[in-house]
C-alpha cells in the first residue's frame, strides 16, 4: 500500500505529459486510470485543448464504451485519417469493462499505432501491471494513474482547490465542508465554486459560509455508510444517518439497511474461510476499487465471528423493537449505533 502522505494529487507522468502537450508532442496512446474521475476529466480536457488546437473536437472524436466496444473497430478508427487533415481522437470509456476476447487483439494492435491520431483509454480503477493492455500501452505510449485522496487528506484537497479559486479556508472549516458535502470530489468542487461566486468580496471562506450549505444537498457516496461501519466510526455513522433523516428518511427504515451491511461482511468472511480468493470475494460484492477492497478486507480481519453475530442480533432486535413500539426513533437509533461501534475498551467496561 502506498503511504497515505503520498496519495494526494499523485498521477504518474502527468507533469511531463502536460509539458509535452504544450509543445505539441503527443504519444499515439494514453491510458488514464484510477478512481479520481474529476482529475481524469480535467486532464482529458487539457489534453483535448492542446491536441485539437483550433480544430473541432466534436467532429474529430470517436467515442466507444468498453462493455460493447470491439477491438477491430477501435483500431480502425485510430488508423482512419480525417478528410480535413485534422487529428482524430479515439476515446474508450470504462475500458475495464472490455470483454477478455477484445482486450488481447486491442493490445496486439497498439504497438503499430502512430500519429497523428491518438487513442485514449479510460479506466475507473487502478491499472493492473500484469495486464497485457497496460503493458501494450506502456510500450507505445503512457499510463497515468489518478489516485483518490484518503479521507484524512480531503481537507487539504479542499484547501488546495480553494487557493486555485483565489480563496483561503482553514483546516477546521475545510473539515466541516467535507462533513456537510461528503467525500465526492466533484461535489466538493461544485460547492467551493458556489461559495467563491457568493463571496466575491471576501478572500476567506469561513465557518459561517460553510455551515450555510444545507444538508439536503448531501448525497451519500457509494458504500459510504458501509465504510463508516466497517471502521466502527461512530461519529461518521451518526452524521450520515442524521443527513438521511434530514432528507425525510425515517429511523425505522435504517435497521434493515444496517443488517444488509453486516450480512455482507458475514457472508464474505465465510467465503474467505472456505479458501475463496479475496479478489474473487470482492468482485462478487462489486467492490472493485483499490481503496474499497483494502478497507473491506481490513474489516473482515478486524471483526470476529462473535462480533458479527452480535451486531446482526443487535440490529434485528432493534428492528423488532421499532415494529412493536418498544423503541423510539432517533434516540433508539443513537443507542443502537453506540452499541454497534463500541471499542474494545468500551466492550471491556460493559462486561
Amino acid at each position: 500500500m502506498k503511504p497515505r502522505s503520498a496519495r494526494t494529487g499523485d498521477s504518474s507522468g502527468l507533469e511531463s505529459a502536460l509539458a509535452d502537450w504544450a509543445r505539441g508532442a503527443f504519444k499515439p496512446v494514453y491510458l488514464f486510470a484510477g478512481e479520481d474521475t474529476l482529475r481524469k476529466e480535467e486532464t482529458l480536457k487539457k489534453f483535448q485543448g492542446h491536441f485539437f488546437g483550433k480544430s473541432s473536437p466534436e467532429m474529430n472524436t470517436d467515442i466507444f464504451e468498453g462493455g460493447t466496444a470491439a477491438a477491430g473497430h477501435i483500431l480502425t478508427a485510430v488508423r482512419t485519417f480525417s478528410l480535413l487533415g485534422d487529428r482524430r481522437l479515439v476515446l474508450v470509456k470504462r475500458a475495464q469493462d472490455m470483454p477478455a476476447a477484445e482486450i488481447n487483439p486491442l493490445a496486439d494492435g497498439i504497438p503499430s499505432l502512430s500519429g497523428p491520431n491518438c487513442l485514449v483509454l479510460l479506466l475507473d480503477e487502478k491499472a493492473k501491471e500484469t495486464s497485457v493492455l497496460v503493458q501494450a500501452v506502456k510500450s507505445a505510449g503512457s499510463v497515468m494513474t489518478f489516485w483518490m485522496p484518503f479521507d484524512n487528506q480531503l481537507p487539504a484537497w479542499v484547501q488546495e482547490r480553494a487557493r486555485s479559486l483565489g480563496k483561503s479556508i482553514s483546516t477546521e472549516t475545510a473539515k466541516t465542508l467535507v462533513e456537510n458535502v461528503g467525500p465526492s470530489l466533484p461535489d466538493l468542487l461544485q460547492e467551493l465554486e458556489k461559495l467563491s461566486l457568493q463571496l466575491k468580496g471576501k478572500s476567506t471562506i469561513d465557518m459561517a459560509d460553510v455551515e450555510s450549505i444545507q444538508s439536503d444537498t448531501r448525497v451519500l457516496q457509494y458504500m459510504e455508510l458501509d465504510r463508516a461501519l466497517w471502521r466502527r466510526d461512530r461519529a461518521k455513522v451518526l452524521s450520515l444517518l442524521e443527513t438521511l433523516r434530514h432528507q425525510g428518511q425515517k429511523s425505522e427504515g435504517f435497521p434493515p439497511r444496517l443488517a444488509g451491511i453486516y450480512r455482507k461482511l458475514f457472508l464474505a468472511k465465510a467465503l474467505i474461510s472456505e479458501k475463496n480468493s479475496p479478489d474473487d470475494v470482492c468482485n462478487q460484492f462489486r467492490i472493485k476499487s483499490w481503496q474499497l477492497k483494502n478497507e473491506f478486507l481490513e474489516a473482515l480481519r478486524s471483526y470476529t465471528w462473535d462480533e458479527l453475530l452480535g451486531c446482526m442480533e443487535a440490529v434485528l432486535e432493534a428492528e423488532r423493537d421499532f415494529k412493536t413500539g418498544r423503541m423510539e426513533g432517533d434516540s433508539g437509533m443513537t443507542l443502537l449505533i453506540c452499541r454497534l461501534t463500541k471499542t474494545e475498551e468500551e466492550a471491556g467496561l460493559l462486561r
